[in-house]
């Protein structure tokens, strides 16, 4: 369990950040209670898509359930249009 908030695991395979990790590809999150906190960095830039069509900015690849948020998963991507 992270202290003041909860631990956060991949709903997938696809993305298996450490234990207790918040980061994912430049997308950090928190939950503290009830509110669930998200910060991405918009200067980043993770490279192409696999279409090509956009470039990367952040993304959580896939969804990651919130421990202890009964049901409740995070699924994020940030893109920039090429």
């Amino acid at each position: 369990m992270h202290p003041g908030g909860v631990r956060l695991q991949p709903a997938t395979g696809r993305s298996k950040p450490a234990r207790g990790a918040k980061t994912v590809d430049n997308v950090k999150y928190d939950v503290k209670g009830d509110t669930l906190t998200i910060t991405i960095d918009l200067k980043k830039d993770l490279g192409p898509s696999a279409s090509g069509k956009t470039r990367l900015i952040g993304s959580t690849r896939g969804g990651v359930k919130l421990e202890g948020k009964d049901g409740i998963s995070l699924n994020v991507s940030v893109y920039r249009k090429i």
